[in-house]
């Protein structure tokens, strides 16, 4: 029996080979069979597989992998994945929630970033002027509204009853 041990882009193929010659007083009899069968990556980094053609041939692949699992950044995917995502096929990252892009590079904002706002890290929105709020959905005024006034966008305040001016302080 011989056995060759090719590996593919993370998965492994083997392939055996063997040949049985029976003689008897009449005449010479050779078979031969081939076998190949190709075992998946796992997330396991070491184990043994046996493979059982019949009763009297078993073959038996021990793997060790020094490096992680099916995930490893070299297996697939060019530029590696970032901030916990996962290789899952060529240049394909799975993210986790909070990341997303090619990557996983771009942050994840929940709800999105409002009025020009700039999702810098998850769920953290920086806000640009005269917006103010997680999601930049509070407008500033500046003054701030007096005497019960809203300030129903930047700089633009609603008064109440007798009051007026831009700041209803007036």
């Amino acid at each position: 029996t011989t056995t060759e041990l090719k590996t593919t882009t993370g998965a492994l193929t083997t392939w055996e080979a063997s040949t049985t010659t029976k003689a008897s007083t009449t005449k010479e009899v050779t078979t031969a069979a081939v076998q190949s069968t190709t075992l998946e990556p796992s997330t396991t980094s070491s184990g043994a597989i046996n493979l059982t053609e019949s009763d009297k041939t078993t073959l038996q692949v021990i793997f060790n992998r020094p490096l992680p699992a099916f995930d490893d950044q070299g297996l697939m995917c060019t530029s590696p994945c970032e901030n916990g995502g996962i290789c899952i096929q060529p240049d394909t990252c799975n993210c986790t929630s909070k990341w997303t892009g090619p990557t996983c590079l771009n942050p994840v904002c929940d709800p999105t970033c409002s009025n020009g706002g700039t999702c810098l890290s998850p769920n953290n929105c920086t806000c640009v002027e005269n917006w103010t709020g997680p999601s930049c959905q509070i407008p500033v005024c500046d003054p701030t509204c007096s005497n019960g006034g809203t300030c129903l966008s930047p700089n633009n305040c609603t008064c109440v009853e007798n009051w007026t001016g831009p700041s209803c302080q007036i």
